[in-house]
């Protein structure tokens, strides 16, 4: 840490603390003590001046980044151009003909999908209408979930799409996250939509969960699945930054 720096201004110091967060870093109390060479007590009463401001939130050890709520996926659409996640070469390991693939919702999933290979005797079960109309323009036999559709994602949530859910069996589920960490695994905004998205990983053998850079290291309001159901995390992020993933032993795609 530079000299230059006056490490006894709490300003200072949470400034510091801003600019790591911000770049989807989990802050740890004990290695922040370390650079910063401040007590463990400094540290702490940084962290909860930051937590007040509503630009952190603490957590065992430390604290990770706060996320605004995702907007619509109205306002996602316009003026979308295409995603990094339509990567065809990531499917490799995971997909074989007359696997049935359950689809998320959202533009990461969409491209996703796009990107998938046209393998024989696929089937393609989904919640939303924007991954069924692509299933249908592909030749691909399509299930569609029906309910009411969701603002955030535009996917079938409610109890009646939760139990069509509960008839199938599906070998690969692509799935959408609004946030990501170590702790609460990955998270939903929207509760209907996290209801839903975990009945999706109860009926999968396998998921892979799509979660662009900036969504990593953060939290929503409410929990869908922790890191050990994940199968596989494709993301957009620099590996430097997936390294406490990893430590989990969560399984990396870079796209």
């Amino acid at each position: 840490m530079g000299t230059d720096l006056d490490l006894n201004n709490p300003q200072v110091r949470q400034g510091i603390l801003l600019e790591h967060v911000q770049t989807g870093e989990v802050l740890v109390t004990a290695k922040l003590c370390e650079e910063l060479g401040v007590s463990i007590a400094t540290i702490r009463r940084d962290l909860a001046a930051l937590e007040e401001q509503g630009k952190i939130e603490r957590v065992r050890g430390g604290a990770i980044a706060v996320r605004p709520p995702s907007p619509s996926y109205a306002q996602r659409s316009r003026g979308a151009t295409p995603h990094a996640f339509a990567v065809q070469q990531i499917w490799a390991p995971f997909l074989s003909a007359n696997n049935v693939i359950l689809a998320d919702g959202g533009r990461a999933v969409l491209e996703f999908m796009r990107a998938m290979p046209a393998l024989p005797g696929l089937m393609i079960i989904t919640p939303a209408p924007a991954i069924a109309l692509l299933g249908l323009e592909r030749g691909i036999e399509t299930l569609l979930i029906g309910g009411r559709l969701s603002d955030k994602g535009a996917i079938s949530v409610g109890a009646a799409a939760e139990r069509e859910l509960q008839n199938v069996a599906t070998d690969l589920c692509i799935m959408g996250t609004c946030a990501l960490d170590v702790e609460c695994g990955a998270s939903s905004d929207d509760y209907d939509e996290a209801s839903m998205r975990r009945q999706m990983f109860a009926v999968s053998t396998r998921t892979i969960v799509l979660a662009q850079k900036d969504k990593l290291g953060t939290r929503a309001r409410h929990a869908v699945a922790p890191l050990d159901k994940i199968t596989a995390l494709v993301t957009d992020a620099a590996p430097s930054t997936c390294t406490p993933f990893l430590n989990q032993g969560v399984h990396l795609e870079y796209v």
